[in-house]
């Protein structure tokens, strides 16, 4: 069981109480924290993050290779987790998007994020 994080910030219930996550959601959360932090960037564990940051614009099938690798790399340290498909995608504005589907036990999730 961890705290629940929405929005960067801890997640309150109407009390005012911190909400909670667990199983399912709590891997899925802490997959979500290893891949937007920068790798080496905190101070306690230089191992916590992914390098998802040196991603650079080219072929796409190149970009999905190397997403793919870094996201694994990320993701190793938590058990019960399996990268399913990794898919990087450009909006309209330019801003690369990752997609990246998981499986925690026979659930199937997808963690979005801007890169």
């Amino acid at each position: 069981m961890d705290t629940l994080i929405q929005n960067g910030d801890f997640a309150l219930d109407d009390r005012g109480f911190l909400k909670t996550v667990q199983a399912t959601d709590e891997l899925l959360q802490q997959a979500l924290l290893r891949l937007t932090a920068r790798k080496g960037a905190f101070a306690l564990d230089k191992e916590l993050g992914s390098e998802l940051y040196k991603l650079r614009g080219g072929n796409r099938q190149r970009l999905n290779d190397v997403a793919r690798g870094y996201v694994k790399q990320a993701l190793l340290p938590i058990s019960g987790l399996t990268v399913e498909d990794v898919q990087c995608a450009y909006t309209a504005e330019g801003a690369a998007r990752l997609d990246v589907t998981l499986r925690v036990n026979d659930t199937q999730s997808v963690v979005s994020l801007g890169i």
